[in-house]
């Protein structure tokens, strides 16, 4: 139903239009025409979006950050990992903790994993949890760290992936075989006479140990950032290259459970770009998120989705959300009715804080993120703003048990101390930042019944 809307696109005429958002709403939402290529500058927000649970949860004395999440069975509770940086400390600790439904902390496990740089991901598998992080000693001393936990983040088993031709970094992680082995995406930081990035695909076996290996060198520099499967037994793999210029480019592949290219292709836009996701999109298509960068200096970068053909990588459509902020779409989610909500971070424009100088201006300089959710044929259906504390940033997108939609990330949070240091008065109480793991739940969206999907026509009554 969704692919027929995308065929009625004319492929030699390119629309490039500015569309200046003022609020969420459907403004275009009966237009059936597909423009390609279409600028949506986005004003800033003012009004916070409707949540119906989150929570902040850390330590007044350190820094915390949730990175990544997934669904426990049963209670439809969140199980999320993260990173928890004491005052002065040069490596994180890491966190894993359960969520209830109001957004409350249930448990918490802290672990301090020897050499830990980050924490990358985590998923469940039945009963057990696996965590995709970092670890390292020095720039040329990197390697990838897989640890087993149980549902109470009780740390089973690890297991250390080396490379050894320069450091590794491991960047997704997703079960094969039903959770008895798995895929790792990682990077090689050669150093040399010329240092240069390339990406490889290892299956490991159940215990994360190495059972095969393969090399993509595409490019000068190259990098798979996510692993994501299809219906049909391939898996899609995103993120950016650099083409002989240094020019970096958005990248996909589409490759087999061995790791062979079905096909691969680069799409550069502005001075550079990259994929931070992608998804199977309306059966025969992938959406994919990421950055675009300007093409000048003083420029803001945008959040980036395109809509590509699953079969060679030909794009059906473009959005860009532009404004007075650096934008970034790190992850998204489709609905049922292909309905694409995007996660959109939005950080102060560099060029911006240089330059502000009014309380107006200073005011404005809040990190927020967005969900913007397009229709099939990339017309904006909903724009939610979401806000908490100082700042906020996000990282992922998760599909809760009854299709709301939870955000994981961070958040500075205002904490007063008992001084503001040694020149304030006695009685004048001090504010400080901790940053907090951040974790928020917004309704699902609303049900839609695309207007330009084809009816079914009358037909005559043989009786």
């Amino acid at each position: 139903m969704i692919e027929k809307i995308f065929f009625m696109t004319n492929r030699f005429l390119i629309f490039l239009l500015a569309v200046f958002v003022m609020s969420p709403g459907m403004a275009f939402a009966q237009a059936c025409h597909l423009d390609e290529e279409v600028i949506y500058k986005l004003r800033a927000p003012t009004l916070g979006a409707y949540n119906i649970w989150d929570g902040a949860h850390g330590e007044e004395d350190s820094d915390e950050t949730y990175v990544y999440g997934d669904l426990l069975p049963d209670t439809g509770h969140v199980i999320v990992t993260g990173e928890r940086y004491a005052s002065g400390s040069k490596n994180p600790k890491l966190i894993i903790a359960e969520i209830d439904r109001r957004g409350r902390l249930v448990w918490e496990g802290v672990h301090d994993i020897d050499k830990l740089s980050h924490v990358r991901k985590l998923m469940r598998l039945d009963e057990q949890v696996v965590v995709l992080g970092a670890l390292s000693d020095g720039p040329r001393s990197r390697a990838v760290w897989i640890g087993f936990f149980d549902l109470k983040g009780n740390l089973k088993s690890q297991s250390k992936i080396e490379s050894g031709d320069g450091a590794l970094i491991g960047h997704d992680l997703i079960p094969l075989d039903g959770g008895k082995g798995f895929l790792l995406a990682a990077s090689v930081e050669t150093k040399g006479v010329r240092d240069y990035e390339y990406s490889m695909l290892y299956r490991l076996n159940g215990k994360a140990q190495v059972a095969s290996a393969r090399s993509y060198m595409p490019g000068p520099n190259n990098r798979i950032e996510k692993l994501t499967p299809d219906a049909e037994g391939h898996y899609i793999a995103s993120g950016f290259l650099d083409d002989a210029g240094g020019r970096r480019a958005g990248w996909i592949m589409v490759i087999n459970r061995d790791g062979g290219v079905i096909w691969q292709r680069q799409y550069s836009r502005g001075a550079a770009a990259e994929f931070n996701a992608a998804l199977p999109f309306a059966q025969s298509y992938i959406a994919a998120v990421g950055t675009a960068y300007p093409a000048v200096a003083d420029g803001e970068t945008a959040g980036w989705v395109m809509v590509a053909d699953k079969r060679n990588g030909e794009v059906a459509w473009q959005r860009y959300f532009t404004g007075d902020y650096d934008y970034t779409a790190r992850d998204l989610m489709v609905s049922d009715q292909g309905l694409i909500s995007v996660l959109v971070d939005a950080d102060p424009a560099e060029n911006k804080q240089a330059k502000a100088g009014s309380d107006e201006l200073l005011a404005q300089r809040e990190d927020f993120v967005r969900i913007v959710t397009l229709n099939p044929r990339g017309v904006i259906f909903d724009s939610q703003e979401l806000f908490n504390g100082e700042a906020t940033d996000a990282f992922q997108l998760l599909r809760g048990p009854a299709d709301e939609r939870i955000v994981i990330g961070r958040s500075d949070i205002e904490v007063f101390t008992e001084d503001a240091g040694e020149n304030a008065a006695p009685e004048a109480p001090g504010v400080k930042r901790s940053e907090d793991g951040w974790i928020v739940a917004i309704p699902k969206i609303q049900d839609y019944e695309d207007p330009c999907a084809r009816k079914a026509f009358r037909v005559p009554d043989n009786e």
